[in-house]
């Protein structure tokens, strides 16, 4: 898998596609996460399906902080058939649970510490 860029300064969030249907978005490490962060990695993500149904990956890894209303962002998409949440760290995890608390997505949403099981998961949501 391709690293990640984060292209301009000050941006938080990076969006790629993985395959056809599967929308890879990173946290920055260490960054504090916000509605304009979700709002932007939304507007990328529709602009990379062309608005169709897709699958999230979304790394977490190392993130500082995410607010419960960039989580509503995300979790509001209404063409994400499920996201699969990956870190690796107790505070990730923590990060997580708080912000599932806040506001669970519509969608199946699974939180792994290893990328192939992400995957692999992820593969069983693509849409038809």
């Amino acid at each position: 898998m391709s690293s990640v860029q984060f292209d301009r300064v000050g941006d938080n969030v990076s969006v790629d596609l993985l395959g056809e249907s599967i929308v890879r978005v990173v946290l920055k490490p260490g960054a504090r996460m916000t509605a304009d962060d979700g709002a932007r990695a939304r507007q990328e993500l529709l602009a990379l399906t062309g608005s169709k149904p897709s699958v999230v990956l979304l790394q977490i890894t190392g993130v500082g902080s995410v607010t419960p209303e960039a989580v509503s962002v995300y979790s509001d998409a209404k063409t994400v058939r499920a996201f699969a949440i990956l870190g690796s760290t107790p505070m990730d995890q923590d990060v997580v649970r708080g912000l599932l608390g806040h506001h669970k997505p519509a969608c199946p949403t699974e939180y792994f510490t290893d990328l192939n099981s992400a995957l692999h998961w992820l593969l069983q949501h693509i849409p038809a």
